[in-house]
C-alpha cells in the first residue's frame, strides 16, 4: 500500500468513527449561494449536480487534492459522485459551442443535423419545425466539486490523467475529455469572454461579472429527452429584451464542468413548442441567435448549412437540457 493510499484509508476511518465531524452537506452551501445570487429556481439539470459530500468529507479531501500524489479511487469517485471509470461517447462539437470553428474544434458536415442551425425566420408562431437529434444527447450525471477541492485540480490533460488514470485508460472517455479540453483551450472570437468553470459558485460568479449584474436569472429548456428528430409546431415566441447573455454548455470531465461564454450581439428567445395533435402538451424551449457572425471563420459549418457568409445573416440554435442561459435581473 502506498503512503497516499494509507493516508486516505486512515482519513476515511477517522470520518466514520469520529462523532465530532459535521454531517452538514456541501449541497446546502451550494443551494445557499444560488439563492443569494439567482432570482429564479434551480433547474433540474443543476439540482442533480449538487455535491453529495458532507462538509466533513470535503474537509478531508481538500488537503489530499492539493498534494501531487493525490490519486482518485473508487471510494472518492462514489462519495463525490464523479465519473471515473465509465465509457463516455464524445459529444459532437456542435453540441457545445457553435461560435468556435478552429483546427482544434472541427465540425464535419456529416455530424451536423440539418435542423441544428437555422435562421430567425424559422421560429414563428404556427410554423412546423423538425427538432435536431442532438437535443436527446446527455452525459452521465456528475456532481460539482466543492470550490476548495476544485481549485486544486487543473484542467489540463497531464493533470487530469495523473488524478483520474482510470478514465484515461478508457479510449472513449479519454476522447471525451480531450474534446472538452479542446474547447476550453480554443482561442476566443472577437468580443467574447469565456471560461471553463469547475464549480457552481464559479459559474455564477463568472456570469455576474460578465453581465455586470448583482443578481441573475437562469433560463433552461424543458427536459428534451425523446424530442430529437420530431416535428413540432411553434405555439408562441417570446424575445428577451436584452443582448447581454451568458451561455453555459455542459462539458465532460469526471466532475461537473460548464463552458460559459458571453458573446456580443446575441439574442435569446423563449419558444413554446407542441407536438401536432397533442393539445395541452407544451414544452418551453430556448433558442439563441448569434446576430453578428462577421468574426466567424468563412468555412464555418453554419455557413455551409445555411448558405451564408460571415456577417451576412444570423445563426440560431436550440438550447438543450445540457445548456444554461444567464441574464441579469437588475
Amino acid at each position: 500500500m502506498t503512503s497516499a493510499s494509507f493516508l486516505l484509508l486512515n482519513l476515511f476511518l477517522l470520518l466514520i468513527t469520529s462523532n465530532s465531524l459535521s454531517l452538514a452537506s456541501v449541497s446546502v452551501q451550494q443551494s445557499k449561494f444560488w439563492s443569494q445570487n439567482v432570482d429564479s429556481n434551480m433547474p433540474q439539470s443543476i439540482l442533480s449536480k449538487l455535491s453529495p459530500l458532507s462538509e466533513s468529507e470535503a474537509e478531508m479531501f481538500t488537503p489530499l487534492a492539493s498534494k501531487k500524489y493525490f490519486l482518485s479511487n473508487p471510494k472518492f469517485c462514489t462519495t463525490a459522485n464523479l465519473v471515473c471509470s465509465v465509457a463516455v461517447k464524445p459529444l459532437p462539437p456542435t453540441n457545445i459551442n457553435y461560435a468556435h470553428f478552429t483546427d482544434k474544434v472541427y465540425v464535419p458536415m456529416e455530424q451536423v443535423h440539418p435542423a441544428s442551425l437555422f435562421r430567425l425566420s424559422v421560429i414563428k408562431k404556427g410554423h412546423k419545425v423538425t427538432l435536431p437529434t442532438n437535443l436527446d444527447r446527455e452525459l452521465p450525471n456528475r456532481s460539482f466539486l466543492p470550490p476548495q477541492i476544485a481549485r486544486n485540480i487543473h484542467l489540463s490533460a497531464s493533470e487530469l490523467q495523473r488524478i483520474f488514470p482510470t478514465a484515461f485508460s478508457i479510449p472513449m472517455t479519454k476522447a471525451a475529455i480531450q474534446l472538452s479540453l479542446s474547447h476550453c483551450d480554443a482561442p476566443t472570437v472577437k468580443g467574447e469572454r469565456r471560461g471553463c468553470l469547475k464549480t457552481l459558485e464559479d459559474m455564477i460568479q463568472f456570469s455576474r461579472e460578465s453581465l455586470g449584474s448583482k443578481h441573475l436569472v437562469a433560463l433552461a429548456s424543458d427536459y428534451t429527452k425523446g424530442v430529437g428528430n420530431q416535428v413540432v409546431m411553434i405555439e408562441n415566441v417570446k424575445p428577451y429584451k436584452t443582448n447581454k447573455i451568458v451561455a453555459c454548455h455542459e462539458m465532460f470531465f469526471p466532475f461537473a464542468t460548464y463552458y460559459c461564454h458571453k458573446l456580443p450581439s446575441t439574442q435569446i428567445y423563449a419558444v413554446d413548442v407542441v407536438k401536432p395533435n397533442k393539445i395541452g402538451t407544451t414544452n418551453k424551449m430556448f433558442v439563441i441567435c448569434h446576430m453578428d457572425t462577421s468574426a466567424w471563420a468563412p468555412d464555418h459549418v453554419a455557413f455551409k448549412l445555411l448558405k451564408l457568409s460571415p456577417g451576412k445573416g444570423e445563426v440560431c440554435h436550440w438550447i438543450t437540457q445540457m445548456d444554461l442561459i444567464w441574464v441579469g435581473s437588475d
